[in-house]
């Protein structure tokens, strides 16, 4: 008795669904998921063929790769936000003491030791702060 099936594998299908996978599981990086997920989403695209419904490999590649891409999206947004937010004049103090707490050193001083002595610490903050008037 044969037990094979008659069915083809659907190559595009497979490989949305692996980078579908692959965009859930690097969402906290910031570069993977949107590429992967994009890549995911455009092999579901490349795995439809005429007439024919979608294979349940192309359908969680493409849940995935899409599920993928909105978390690297709120990931991005969320260190954008918290990062301005962060840097604004009425929180330098918390900041500082996170600063403290976590290095030594206020955020200042963290800075220059990144970025060295001759850093324009004050006036890159006089920028910023007037980037919130």
């Amino acid at each position: 008795m044969d037990y094979r099936s008659n069915r083809s594998v659907n190559g595009f299908a497979i490989a949305s669904m692996i980078l579908g996978i692959c965009s859930l599981l690097f969402f906290c990086t910031v570069y993977f998921p949107i590429p992967l997920g994009a890549l995911g989403c455009l092999f579901v695209i490349l795995s439809k063929r005429r007439g024919k419904a979608m294979s349940g490999a192309a359908i969680t590649g493409l849940v995935t790769s899409i599920l993928g891409m909105l978390c690297g999206l709120f990931i991005i947004i969320g260190s954008l936000f918290t990062a301005f937010t962060m840097l604004r004049p009425e929180n330098r103090e918390l900041l500082d003491s996170m600063f403290e707490q976590t290095y030594g050193v206020d955020f200042e001083e963290y800075f220059k030791m990144i970025y060295g002595e001759d850093f324009d610490f004050d006036g890159y903050m006089e920028q910023f702060e007037n980037f919130y008037k």
